[in-house]
């Protein structure tokens, strides 16, 4: 009976705090925007990020193209740059001002946004067919941003025109002058049959439909081997 009791205790805790929680509002710690020259922002000793030379390409793409779309976080109280670093380094080059939100954070604050801005976004999780529809046409110029859209498209389950190839090349090639037949299979059954007899390893389709394991798709096979496959010749 007590152990019940205390169940029932800890639900009804659960509850209070879960009520009360909604009651409590967000704080905006932002305290203002401004364009800062990037000499007067500093790099945070903390910065546990590091920036490849692919990656440097395809920011420095994405602003030479784009433009800012995102604002640099900096801390008003220590001057340490929260999110951003690679941005203001690319700003620093060209000796052009930086877009920043300032926020009052206190060292211990700093550090926990510090450690949270990119894992936090890295938690969401991918819708394919939206991120398909997103990413089908991009292209890039720089190596970086090449690899960046590769990987993208990669995500959403776009295969590259090197993946779309046949894993093996078509295996002869029809002139006027060759005589041949289609063998055409219209249900799952004599197709296996034919298999059966006559086994075709897997190709990847040159379709991209979604389906990039059609057996048999573009197959062109000598008529003298099909003979003596089926009579059962080596």
């Amino acid at each position: 009976m007590r152990r019940a009791d205390e169940t029932k205790g800890t639900r009804a805790a659960a509850r209070v705090r879960a009520k009360r929680a909604l009651r409590v509002a967000f704080a905006n710690r932002m305290v203002g925007e401004e364009m800062v020259a990037p000499e007067a922002l500093k790099d945070n000793p903390l910065n546990w990020r590091t920036h490849s030379e692919e990656q440097r390409d395809a920011m420095r793409e994405v602003l030479e193209q784009v433009g800012w779309v995102q604002k640099v976080v900096a801390n008003r109280r220590t001057g340490h740059i929260l999110d951003g670093h690679l941005r203001v380094e690319e700003a620093r080059k060209k000796g052009q001002k930086v877009p920043v939100v300032w926020v009052n954070l206190s060292a211990t604050e700093e550090r926990k946004m510090l450690a949270l801005f990119d894992p936090l976004g890295q938690m969401a999780g991918v819708d394919k067919r939206r991120l398909r529809e997103v990413v089908a046409d991009l292209s890039g110029e720089s190596a970086g941003m090449s690899k960046l859209i590769e990987s993208l498209r990669a995500s959403a389950g776009i295969r590259s025109k090197e993946e779309e190839r046949p894993e093996v090349p078509f295996t002869e090639e029809l002139l006027e002058e060759h005589n041949y037949i289609v063998l055409y299979f219209d249900n799952a059954v004599d197709w296996l049959h034919l298999q059966s007899v006559y086994p075709l390893p897997e190709v990847k389709s040159l379709r991209s439909e979604g389906k990039f394991q059609q057996i048999g798709t573009g197959r062109v096979v000598k008529g003298i081997e099909f003979i003596r496959k089926l009579r059962g010749e080596s």
